[in-house]
């Protein structure tokens, strides 16, 4: 059975969207028409331990066609999840973060097609706002603003092919307008913020006027209408990386870039010191880091490798700047199965509780305060004969 998730590890694996290739990039779609409501709506966090909403997206119909199911699970203040029995439907869900807005009220699902699938909550209903916002961009991730009402659409085509960061703004209902390109870039594929500041990190090159031979950026992106390139630096000493994650250390420090190429290289963590010069600080070795999930605690890193079927657990020793081998997690049940995207809760009750999209369920970790990660098992969506497809996972989000 082939999980969403590694479709792309594969494409860059043959020469497609990366610097190694000679193919056509995918073509941005045409500009599309503003959102249905223009009024914007700030949203500030919600009671840190209220009732929590996670939201995965199923790949698959049972007769292995294509499938368009998002599904509604519970997250109880003991961290157990059940299922609601909601179900929605909106494009292809790929295997990026839902993003959820801060009072967790709006989603924005980056799908197979490059459109973004939103939804809102109506008390438990699911409005489906836009089944796929087709924007002038071709979407690879996204970064929300504070306040959810904007965001940074990264489109990882080549620059002359319509690739960089686009601004969206968002209204109360969760509709879209498409304000176009704030900022070229070629082959982009993660942001992240820098806590604390107004900055953040993007994978790419040739990003706005920065040196073409440089693919990680620090930006500035205190106005979403014109980021700017503050620094650039190369990740890795080669030109073959296929990012497929980026995160930050809580104190700012670090960039951790994930690169999971099937050429020379992959199977590695960049490690970049920030600040007015970024520099290569380590390369971390370890097999197929599909994503990079931190602890709250600013002292553990967890890395879900897909190919691997593994968990690993990385220790950040902030004081001394420096990071711990990665090891495998001891499981609590099964081993996972093609561990893909996860999102951690940073506060509350279940603050370092982590949550990860796997082969046919959701895995749950624990970052602990003094350092330690620990695996609590996963919740099973498939059936006891094992052939559910419609359990597939690929998306993961959850109310913050």
């Amino acid at each position: 059975m082939t999980k969403a998730h590694l479709i792309w590890p594969l494409l860059v694996a043959l020469g497609c969207g990366s610097d190694a290739s000679d193919s056509e990039p995918i073509p941005s779609p045409a500009p599309a028409d503003a959102g249905v409501e223009t009024t914007a709506c700030p949203r500030s966090l919600g009671p840190a331990d209220g009732p929590r909403r996670v939201v995965i997206g199923h790949p698959y119909n049972q007769d292995a066609s294509k499938g368009d199911d998002y599904e509604v699970l519970r997250l109880s203040l003991d961290g157990a999840l059940t299922q609601t029995g909601t179900h929605f439907q909106m494009g292809r869900a790929r295997t990026n973060r839902i993003e959820m807005t801060a009072d967790g009220q709006i989603g924005i699902s980056v799908q197979e097609d490059g459109s973004l699938g939103v939804f809102r909550f109506d008390g438990d209903d699911v409005v489906v706002v836009h089944e796929g916002f087709e924007g002038s961009f071709y979407a690879e991730e996204i970064l929300l603003s504070e306040d959810g009402t904007e965001a940074l659409v990264v489109d990882p085509n080549w620059r002359n092919n319509g690739g960089g960061l686009y601004r969206i703004s968002i209204a109360c209902d969760g509709s879209l307008t498409d304000h176009g390109i704030v900022i070229p870039s070629k082959l982009a594929r993660a942001i992240r913020r820098i806590p604390g500041t107004t900055n953040a990190v993007l994978t790419g090159k040739d990003v706005g006027e920065s040196p073409t031979d440089k693919d990680m950026h620090v930006i500035d992106i205190a106005d979403f209408s014109g980021p700017a390139v503050l620094a650039s630096v190369d990740a890795f000493d080669d030109d073959f990386a296929a990012t497929t994650a980026i995160q930050v250390t809580q104190d700012g420090r670090f960039a951790l870039v994930a690169d999971t190429s099937g050429f020379d290289g992959g199977d590695r963590i960049g490690v970049i010191a920030l600040g007015a010069s970024p520099a290569v600080a380590s390369v971390i070795d370890i097999e197929d880091p599909y994503d990079i999930l931190l602890s709250p605690f600013g002292n553990a890193i967890a890395v879900p490798s897909g190919f691997g079927d593994e968990i690993y657990a990385i220790g950040y020793d902030a004081m001394n700047a420096t990071f711990s081998p990665p090891t495998a997690l001891e499981h609590s049940g099964p081993a996972p199965a093609l561990p893909g995207q996860g999102v951690v809760i940073e506060r509350g009750s279940l603050a370092g509780l982590a949550l990860v999209a796997e082969n046919v369920g959701v895995r749950t970790i624990r970052f602990s305060s003094d350092g330690s990660v620990t695996d609590h098992g996963a919740f099973d969506l498939g059936n006891e004969e094992g052939d559910d497809l419609t359990a597939i996972v690929s998306a993961i989000g959850v109310t913050p």
